[in-house]
């Protein structure tokens, strides 16, 4: 191998084993640094292809480096490692260098696994942390709802990536992503199931910030989406009025009952399906839980419990129910009873089918009957009673928190209120007044 004279920024080489001529650039070390070809076996042509290099830039992976770089490269191998923390520090301040991650710390955990782990509800230390701070601040159900979008979402995208890495760009990239997402049905995603979907990493990423894993919150700015607000569909009150009416329509008893007590009360599923006899009063029910499959009995959402005024009737409707349980009925029973186990209320899909089954039963078209869920009652209710009671006091009945007013009355009571709120639920929901029955299981409130 022949070497050229060294009085250069370069020096020329010929190795055995190669064709064309290489060249080496001297770095500020005054050391040669890797060689490169010039893909010529001429001299003469080699040179100038060197000096090419030393103006526009040394070829590097697809890119040109300049030779002051090319020192830097260089230099950076003969770092201590003190100097590479530094400098790794340094880098990621820029913010365009967050790849850099120093092996064997925290911010070098596999990006996915740690999303996982924060939304463990048995091992995770924010969840514990939450919990401790507050009872039940955060439920089984949430964190593993987190985790479905981190398995479905997050690990796909940022595949082999390490905490450490995650920078702005890339969750902006990914935001992108999902903002386009088609679901199987040809559907986007709502703007509250993205920002969801967005919270299952942003929220792990503030956290690993607070907690001092990394320097930056990259999500910061980047996790609420728009919401396009749709008016969820309900049915009018002639339309209510008949399917519920018509005991024919429906499938099951219980989701009939399930949907006469959510209209003229505004109920939600979960609080229906955690309904046990205890609850019942003489002419009001206390919406003490709420009911998921993996949390089962918690509190009602916003954590707080509510007395709930109905039409005797509707003291009726239930009592009947439960007195049908096939397990017995006893003060801890569920009212909406499971066909299979006394400890279980019925799933809240039988709600929905028994809904959507009164409607085509109805006459009403496949098409249109998918337009309403379960959940459809408690905008029916909400609604309708909206029209004739004052919204404080509509708050206390159906358990919306979404400002400070509804403690003004749910928290001081007044007399006259139930006066109100049963004149208001009469206005509203006359026509229900025929469809429900005097209690024939009255024994069951003194159970």
């Amino acid at each position: 191998m022949s070497v050229s004279s060294n009085t250069k920024p370069f020096a020329l080489i010929k190795p055995k084993s190669k064709k064309f001529i290489y060249v080496r650039f001297k770095t500020e070390t005054g050391k040669y640094g890797p060689s490169r070809s010039t893909g010529t076996t001429d001299k003469r042509q080699a040179e100038q292809v060197a000096w090419a290099m030393v103006n526009q830039g040394l070829p590097k992976k697809g890119e040109t480096v300049s030779l002051e770089f090319e020192s830097v490269l260089a230099r950076i191998k003969t770092l201590t490692e003190s100097e590479k923390r530094v400098l790794a520090a340094e880098l990621r301040k820029n913010g365009t260098f967050a790849l850099v991650v120093e092996h064997e710390t925290e911010a070098a955990v596999n990006f996915g696994e740690f999303l996982l782990n924060f939304w463990d509800y048995e091992n995770s230390a924010y969840i514990k942390q939450k919990n401790s701070e507050k009872a039940n601040s955060l439920h089984r159900r949430y964190a593993h709802d987190q985790q479905a979008a981190v398995r479905n979402y997050w690990i796909p995208f940022f595949q082999g990536r390490l905490l450490g890495q995650i920078d702005r760009g890339m969750i902006k990239a990914f935001r992108k992503h999902i903002n386009g997402v088609v679901t199987k049905r040809g559907k986007v995603l709502s703007a509250e199931r993205k920002t969801c979907i967005m919270l299952a990493g942003g929220l792990p990423l503030k956290w690993a910030v607070n907690e001092g894993l990394v320097p930056v919150n990259p999500a910061v700015g980047l996790i609420q989406f728009s919401r396009n607000s749709k008016k969820r569909e309900i049915l009018s009150p002639e339309i209510a009025g008949y399917i519920l009416g018509k005991a024919n329509l429906w499938g099951d008893e219980r989701s009939r009952v399930a949907s006469i007590v959510a209209s003229v009360s505004g109920m939600r599923a979960g609080e229906l399906q955690a309904l046990r006899v205890m609850d019942i009063g003489q002419d009001k029910i206390h919406v003490k839980h709420r009911w998921n499959k993996r949390d089962e009995l918690k509190c009602p959402k916003g954590r707080k419990q509510r007395v709930v005024y109905v039409p005797r009737g509707i003291i009726g409707l239930l009592l009947d129910l439960a007195g049908k349980n096939p397990h017995g009925t006893a003060p801890d029973s569920f009212v909406f009873w499971n066909d299979f186990t006394p400890d279980k209320p019925v799933e809240d899909s039988k709600f929905l089918c028994g809904l959507r089954e009164a409607l085509l039963n109805s006459g009403m078209s496949g098409d249109t009957a998918k337009e309403y869920v379960f959940h459809s009652w408690r905008h029916f209710f909400t609604t309708h009673m909206s029209r004739v009671l004052d919204k404080s006091l509509l708050k206390t009945q159906t358990g919306h928190a979404d400002d400070n007013m509804i403690n003004l009355y749910s928290d001081h009571e007044l007399e006259s209120d139930e006066t109100k709120i049963r004149q208001a639920q009469e206005q509203a929901f006359g026509f229900v007044g025929n469809l429900l029955p005097k209690p024939t299981n009255q024994n069951l409130l003194t159970a």
